[in-house]
């Protein structure tokens, strides 16, 4: 079962260096073991999955509860594992991985939100294809109202990533679609982020294709869902694991 809490006033702020001029459009973070990106603004949604955890990344700030949490979409059959949450001013998604919503090992199920974080409607499936495993979720709302999710899916040994495009009326504007190009090996971990554009950006970790291990790569995509350009390297650096990229438009 998923849980949500709302929090607000957080303490601190972020402010990249940039070169005079310069307006990034996108900021990927990477790390040998593991990354969390932090990011602060007035209203915070809090998620989280009460599980054990072998390796943890722990913060600490200073912020107010409002209310107490709540279940999102209720009591569900399986496990619902992996929760991520995009929100905007008009609401927003939350999504997860189950063992239920595909009836073909582990799925991808969504539910929207209102601007009170409300659920709407029911909860939907993300994923179409069923073969293999469909896991670790992530979501963003585009610039036009829609959202992108994004997953690993396959057979445990040859996972690629997908994305599906979903517009602001609520239905897909895409099928399945494979992001990597290069597919040998295990593509896994990814990341996805608007740009002020409209369209998004997904990175992800790729193995055996810089050279050495891991290594991060990323694609743009437009808003209807359609690549832009190739695949790109993000890493410069090859040696051992470049791994668990995060991103933010």
């Amino acid at each position: 079962m998923l849980y949500l809490r709302q929090r607000t006033e957080i303490a601190g702020s972020f402010s990249p260096a940039r070169k005079r001029g310069q307006t990034p459009t996108a900021l990927v973070s990477m790390a040998h073991h593991m990354s969390s990106p932090l990011c602060a603004w007035s209203r915070l949604l809090a998620l989280w999955l009460v599980l054990g955890a072998g390796f943890s990344i722990f913060g600490e700030t200073v912020f107010n509860p409002q209310g107490g949490e709540y279940s999102v979409v209720g009591a569900l059959p399986g496990d619902q594992v992996y929760p991520h949450v995009a929100i905007g001013r008009a609401g927003g998604f939350v999504v997860w991985q189950d063992n239920f919503t595909d009836e073909e090992g582990l799925g991808i199920s969504a539910q929207r939100l209102d601007s009170s974080l409300t659920p709407l409607f029911g909860r939907f499936r993300i994923n179409q294809q069923g073969a293999g495993d469909q896991e670790r979720p992530k979501v963003a709302l585009l610039a036009d109202g829609g959202a992108v999710f994004v997953w690993q899916g396959g057979s445990k040994l040859d996972q690629d990533i997908q994305a599906r495009f979903l517009t602001a009326s609520g239905t897909f504007a895409t099928d399945d679609v494979r992001v990597n190009t290069f597919t040998a090996g295990i593509q896994q971990d990814a990341a996805v982020a608007a740009l002020r554009d409209g369209g998004a950006v997904v990175v992800w970790s790729s193995w055996d294709q810089d050279g050495n291990l891991q290594g991060v790569y990323g694609q743009l995509f437009a808003a209807s869902g359609q690549k832009r350009g190739g695949e790109f390297r993000v890493n410069q650096f090859t040696q051992f694991n470049q791994r668990n990229a995060a991103v933010a438009g």
